[in-house]
């Protein structure tokens, strides 16, 4: 890894989970290169920052890793009813399907 700013971040498993981290990470990826590790409990991100990248990157980090964090939790929620709407919305095509063969 190659770059101005380096470092290392450990998060712990029971408050981030893997998917949020590697998606901060790839959102990241045209200004840092990561390596990911497993350290009892936590993901162990070490990055290489290019010189585009500020030396404040672990908080930028850190608020995208909190907005993917949000995000999959709202999606997990909200999955049961985005599931309702679209067979609802299913059903209706399929049902106007059925009347125009038989007009």
């Amino acid at each position: 890894m190659n770059g101005n700013v380096m470092g290392s971040i450990s998060l712990d498993l029971n408050i981030y989970s893997k998917e949020s981290i590697m998606r901060t990470c790839y959102s990241m990826a045209n200004i840092c290169d990561f390596s990911l590790g497993h350290k009892e409990g936590s993901v162990v991100v070490d990055y290489s920052c290019n010189a585009g990248a500020t030396h404040e990157f672990e908080a930028e980090f850190l608020r995208a890793l909190i907005d993917f964090s949000l995000r999959e939790e709202i999606e997990n929620k909200t999955k049961k009813i985005r599931e309702l709407i679209v067979s609802a919305a299913l059903a209706e095509i399929r049902g106007n399907q059925k009347v125009e063969s038989n007009g």
